[in-house]
């Protein structure tokens, strides 16, 4: 049976609450990724363009024999399209490789501008990225908010924004961001910029809503998922600690899109319980002053 927990937009559309993210998932696993998700009662996936997999989930989804009115699809523009005129093209080729013909939400990746023709990430000779300065973020605002009026799009947002960024977009766009989509958990909490978007009818997706650790990590960050204070509620209550960090973002108003390709864990993570009150709160109060030095939240290029 489909998860039936939604998030409602300002739009009035209804979005999935638990969806399936699909970061770093190998090219190879996606037509068992999809088919195990699709079977199990996901009805989101978050997509984006930088990940480099999206034809292999549009495949993923015809061989699964996915009905499309059934299905919530979130996409990404990646930082190198920001220039008004690359916006729809970098739409088109993400619905192309999709095999759909609208988006239910597409977001701006990252209040980011890179060059446009270099590949995914040009790398300057100083080693940082070349940045495009000639491009602003209204301005990539506007070409999105185009997508909508021609209907390849029924939802826009952003990702990694900050309040200020926030504060200045709601000021001039003439379509409210609908998500702003940001690493949240309880040693990323993200109190302040929640409770803004939630003020302003911004709905909010937690991306690494368990955490977890990069390669480069160094020193490794603590995993969320081994924190005593999950554990113990996890304990008492006799749920795992995935599904105690995902059932605290929900009881938040954050919809979650973990990701696994493992179906015991694509199971566990559609959480169908909510969190009580005192055991919310008991994880609200961990205390990220003791592991924030330890987080680099942007490390992976998420």
């Amino acid at each position: 049976m489909p998860n039936s927990k939604t998030i409602q937009l300002h739009s009035g559309a209804r979005m999935p609450a638990i969806g399936l993210g699909t970061w770093n998932a190998q090219p190879g696993e996606m037509d068992f990724i999809v088919r195990e998700a699709w079977n199990l009662g996901y009805r989101h996936i978050d997509c984006a363009h930088l990940y480099e997999n999206e034809k292999k989930i549009g495949n993923a989804l015809r061989q699964a024999n996915v009905p499309r009115d059934q299905l919530w699809l979130t996409s990404k523009l990646w930082n190198t399209d920001h220039r008004p005129d690359d916006v729809g093209p970098a739409c088109q080729t993400t619905l192309d490789h999709l095999g759909c013909d609208y988006l239910d939400l597409y977001l701006m990746h990252w209040p980011l501008a890179f060059v446009h023709g270099e590949g995914l990430k040009p790398f300057g000779p100083d080693g940082h990225m070349k940045m495009d300065t000639g491009v602003t973020i209204l301005e990539t605002w506007r070409a999105m908010e185009k997508l909508v009026d021609a209907g390849l799009v029924r939802n826009i947002g952003v990702s990694n924004f900050t309040i200020t960024q926030l504060t200045d977009l709601l000021q001039n766009a003439r379509i409210k961001p609908a998500v702003n989509q940001i690493e949240c958990n309880p040693y990323i909490p993200q109190h302040h910029l929640v409770d803004f978007c939630h003020q302003h009818s911004i709905a909010v997706t937690a991306y690494r809503p368990l955490g977890g650790r990069s390669r480069d990590d160094r020193p490794p960050q603590p995993l969320v998922r081994e924190d005593p204070i999950v554990n113990q509620v996890a304990q008492r209550i006799n749920k795992s600690p995935a599904q105690v960090i995902l059932a605290w973002l929900l009881k938040r108003n954050i919809s979650v899109i973990p990701k696994s390709s493992n179906p015991a864990r694509l199971a566990e993570n559609l959480v169908d319980f909510e969190l009580s009150d005192e055991d919310a709160s008991e994880i609200s109060k961990i205390n990220v002053l003791l592991v924030r030095p330890f987080l680099d939240t942007a490390s992976d290029g998420r």
